[in-house]
């Protein structure tokens, strides 16, 4: 099973490479060093007699690396901005997204594929230590921007809210939020550069690493059924265990599904009759999508429930080899033309971190699925073993 990716502890190493454990430590007390000798003097200054680097080099050196870091995101956000426009890129991303098990912003993920398009589950160097694995030497790290966030909490001071942050809260104040007398709000100061490293970075083996059920699940019934129809079966299995009704309906006309809610206030998707086998796995995963995202016409404006469901329906059925490309690409073309740049990257991140969402629940049903079918398998061989046994019998 997919183990839970906790929440990334990212520290960024400086020069984006790893070192040895003990040239790792030597860095840091280099750093504590250098640190201790700026506060003591103004004057540049060797770090220790066998350093070599001075306060101007460090400088510079750090300059260098955000000059660098700074056109990754520009390139980034440039891109991600042009995707829109070109279709085969704006699949590809999609598809380096759905594979990523990480749910970061759609510029991190853009960061992420420019960098080291294959990779599958990343994490910071700490992180992978904590599990026992180490980052190969010589291995260079993937840069993304880490959020730099600070707590803070609102003192009445003679009538005017003040903000107090985090380093200047007095005992009076700790007390106060250990009793939930006071909120703790957080605050984004800005970004920092930040390393992380892929699965094959590491020294894990390839045969070691989570495995994914979406595959086992292809590769196991592919040969013996008509696939498409084995994937929408489960996929009707999989609403129906999120309390989701499921309905035919022949008076669509031109829609391929439509979602809605019944007097005892469940959820009902209804298919078009006339919808091919394909069209009701991409319908019934576009619907489900609408679900997931709570879409209402209403409150959100149309053209952004029908950009995020649809990207989600034909990344997930990607996921299970079912190509919708063709067709979910003209449908998705015509709404991104009424929206703008802005609109559009919120959209793709609500829609990635749903998308993901809707991924796990959907390899764990297979996961359960396939177990299911494993048993009755087992409960069959037992059977035929048992009734060969009794023809033995009588024929002894």
């Amino acid at each position: 099973m997919l183990s839970d990716n906790p929440i990334l502890n990212i520290d960024f190493i400086e020069d984006g490479n790893i070192k040895q454990d003990n040239e790792l430590e030597n860095s840091k007390q280099k750093e504590s060093t250098l640190k201790t000798e700026v506060k003591e003097t103004s004057q540049p200054t060797k770090v220790s007699s066998n350093e070599k680097w001075t306060v101007k080099e460090v400088e510079e050196q750090k300059a260098k690396e955000t000059d660098y870091f700074k056109q990754l995101v520009e390139k980034a956000d440039k891109e991600i901005e042009e995707i829109f426009h070109k279709p085969e890129e704006l699949k590809n991303f999609f598809a380096f997204a759905t594979t990523l098990q990480n749910n970061y912003s759609s510029r991190n993920l853009m960061l992420i594929h420019q960098q080291f398009p294959g990779a599958t589950i990343v994490k910071s160097f700490t992180e992978w230590k904590r599990e026992d694995l180490s980052v190969k030497k010589g291995e260079k790290g993937i840069k993304i921007i880490r959020p730099l966030v600070d707590e803070y909490v609102v003192i009445n001071n003679n009538g005017e809210n003040q903000k107090v942050f985090k380093k200047n809260w007095t005992r009076d104040i700790w007390q106060k939020i250990k009793n939930n007398e006071i909120e703790v709000y957080e605050d984004l100061l800005g970004f920092k550069p930040a390393n992380v490293f892929d699965i094959a970075q590491t020294n894990l083996p390839k045969e070691e690493y989570p495995e994914d059920y979406f595959n086992d699940f292809i590769d196991e019934d592919t040969a013996r059924l008509k696939f498409n129809e084995l994937v929408l079966s489960e996929l009707k299995s999989f609403v129906k265990e999120k309390n989701i009704e499921l309905k035919p309906k022949a008076s669509l006309g031109q829609a391929r599904g439509l979602t809605a809610t019944n007097d005892l206030g469940q959820k009902v998707i209804y298919l078009n009759e006339h919808n091919s086998t394909k069209e009701n796995i991409v319908t019934l995963l576009h619907e489900y999508a609408h679900i997931k995202f709570n879409h209402s016409y209403k409150t959100t404006e149309r053209a952004e429930c029908e950009y995020q469901a649809e990207m989600t329906a034909w990344a997930l059925a990607k996921t299970l080899k079912v190509d919708t490309t063709e067709n979910s690409y003209k449908y998705i073309g015509r709404w991104l033309q009424t929206s703008n740049v802005v609109d559009k990257r919120k959209w793709m991140d609500e829609t990635i971190s749903t998308l993901k969402v809707i991924r796990q629940e959907l390899n764990q049903h297979i996961l359960k699925s396939i177990e299911t079918r494993m048993e009755r398998k087992k409960e069959l061989e037992e059977k035929e073993e048992k009734k060969h046994k009794q023809v033995l019998s009588l024929k002894q």
